[in-house]
């Protein structure tokens, strides 16, 4: 895997640092969404969450 991509997923490390939280909230949010995309009929990975899908929930934009 190419190191220079940026990751589609974030863990709750990249989270934290996100959104400025601790890990516990962090993990706590994964979980949230991660349940949200499950109710959707998506598939998820126990604690990653899709960058995409943080960034829409937060309307975070892009840096």
């Amino acid at each position: 895997m190419n190191k220079n991509l940026i990751p589609s997923y974030l863990a709750a490390e990249d989270v934290m640092e996100l959104l400025d939280i601790r890990r516990s909230k962090a993990y706590s949010i994964i979980r949230k969404l991660n349940v949200e995309l499950e109710t959707k009929g998506f598939m998820t990975i126990p604690g990653r969450v899709p960058k995409k899908y943080l960034l829409e929930r937060f309307k975070l934009l892009e840096l």
